[in-house]
């Protein structure tokens, strides 16, 4: 630790790494989710269309990939 970083909290990026992804074929999310999340993503997988805006409504989604 050096004198400027002495005294503060680490603080987080200004950026966030969530991903919706909306796909009706579940293999298709699962490979998808997998890809991103080794790349350091969190990803919110849906199946089903109907749940896409309440999830839109909770989580503070960067980027949506959509089937």
């Amino acid at each position: 630790m050096n004198d400027k970083t002495r005294g503060r909290k680490k603080m987080k990026p200004a950026y966030n790494r969530v991903v919706l992804h909306v796909d009706d074929d579940p293999q298709m999310t699962d490979l998808v989710t997998k890809q991103l999340t080794k790349k350091g993503y969190d990803v919110v997988s849906i199946n089903n269309p109907a749940r896409v805006i309440p999830m839109l409504v909770q989580k503070d989604c960067r980027v949506v990939i959509l089937d």
